[in-house]
């Protein structure tokens, strides 16, 4: 397959293909990303998302089988309204697994970043995760049908392993001063302190909890899941 020189654009924003893939690992195809506005998304998924997309992505057929390249990044993220900020992540494809890095970049902080590989086949993940006072704003958009006005930070490492369809996680967070309504009892409230998290298992150590009236209980116990 060759290409050359294929481009859809749109005023400043484009998507170009250049290249070519055969059984030659010098062949390569690249996927260019220019100024692409991510609310071409939007008739496509269930969150509405804005943001400028820039980046790189070359395939083709190395010594050692397929090959994949990729670097991406996106300026002013925002997922329902919601400012993520800049984000930053590639992906190299080495042997029989993907190395992985991502990172979240808000007014000049770094507050989250991964790094590690996927296996190809069986999805096996193996991933490090550093959270940087993240704001819990952020995972609002996808929490929303129960949650909302969701503030307040997280501090921790993870670890995270199983698979791509079920995850599992390991380390803690330090919540601090988080706030959330609960949207079924229309009930704002403030919570801090420490969830852990294990094979199967969401703990919570002293984490407390106040309501509107300054009422305040202090929560320890833990969800099981599968």
């Amino acid at each position: 397959i060759e290409i050359s020189n294929l481009k859809i654009f749109n005023k400043d924003q484009f998507l170009a293909f250049e290249g070519k893939v055969s059984e030659n690992p010098e062949d390569l195809l690249n996927l260019t990303v220019n100024q692409v506005d991510l609310s071409i998304l939007n008739t496509l998924i269930p969150q509405d998302f804005s943001g400028i997309a820039d980046g790189l992505i070359t395939m083709g057929n190395g010594p050692m089988g397929k090959q994949f390249e990729g670097n991406l990044g996106i300026g002013d993220l925002q997922i329902n309204a919601f400012p993520i900020g800049d984000v930053l992540g590639s992906a190299t494809m080495e042997g029989d697994r993907v190395l992985i890095s991502l990172e979240n970049t808000k007014e000049s902080q770094k507050t989250f970043e991964l790094l590690g590989t996927m296996g190809i086949e069986n999805k096996d993940l193996d991933f490090d995760v550093e959270l940087n006072e993240t704001s819990l704003n952020s995972l609002e958009p996808f929490l929303s049908k129960y949650l909302s006005n969701m503030g307040g930070t997280a501090s921790g490492n993870l670890k995270v392993g199983g698979t791509l369809f079920q995850p599992q996680a390991s380390g803690s967070t330090d919540i601090n001063q988080g706030t959330m309504t609960i949207n079924y009892l229309k009930t704002p409230y403030q919570l801090d302190g420490s969830i852990n998290f294990s094979k199967g298992l969401i703990s919570f150590q002293e984490l407390i909890i106040l309501d509107l009236n300054g009422n305040n209980a202090n929560f320890r116990g833990g969800i099981s899941h599968v």
